[in-house]
């Protein structure tokens, strides 16, 4: 069986005050630990933003002030449909703040993928794990989603049940020793 891992990190309140790439324009140590955790540990990684739903770290953004913790359930919902959609095609939604659209970023489809694996000869079965460093308004709606699809995307929840506190506690449990847990945006 092949596998790819996926690393999914929340967006954060913090942000820099003028346009930058994602992975510089959130300000907070959990998401600078959580990144730094991600680019080191899978396949690939991308930010789930309450604004853009699924983002490319190199992918330019305008600051913005949005968060699932305000949305209802039914917007939150959709909010996991359009990243799960964006998980299996591409991301890449047109919304405001993106600013280049459409997106020039390498795309991750995971739908091709798995389908190459299927039309192999002979078959392939291959599965994702994903692996979400958020908080719960951003990894319940997700994961019912895919749950509730019956995908072969494998939901793991690492930091089920913790406090930022332990969440920062983790990452520096598992930090690579030629680092900082807090590198420089």
């Amino acid at each position: 069986m092949e596998r790819i891992t996926v690393g999914l990190v929340a967006c954060a309140a913090t942000k820099a005050a003028t346009h930058q790439p994602a992975r510089l324009l959130y300000r907070s140590n959990l998401f600078r630990a959580a990144s730094g955790y991600a680019a080191r540990t899978y396949d690939a990684w991308f930010i789930l933003s309450a604004r853009h739903y699924l983002v490319h770290p190199d992918e330019d953004l305008d600051p913005y002030d949005q968060t699932l913790k305000t949305m209802r359930k039914d917007d939150r919902e959709h909010w996991a449909r359009l990243v799960e959609l964006d998980l299996r095609c591409g991301h890449g939604c047109r919304t405001e703040g993106r600013r280049t659209w459409p997106v020039t970023t390498p795309q991750l489809r995971l739908g091709a993928w798995l389908q190459e694996g299927r039309d192999a000869d002979p078959p392939a079965e291959r599965r994702v794990d994903l692996w979400l460093h958020a908080g719960n308004d951003y990894t319940e709606p997700l994961a019912e989603r895919i749950r509730a699809l019956g995908t072969p995307f494998d939901v793991h929840l690492p930091l089920a049940g913790l406090g930022i506190g332990q969440q920062l506690a983790w990452y520096a449990a598992r930090q690579d020793p030629q680092t900082t847990l807090f590198p420089p945006p």
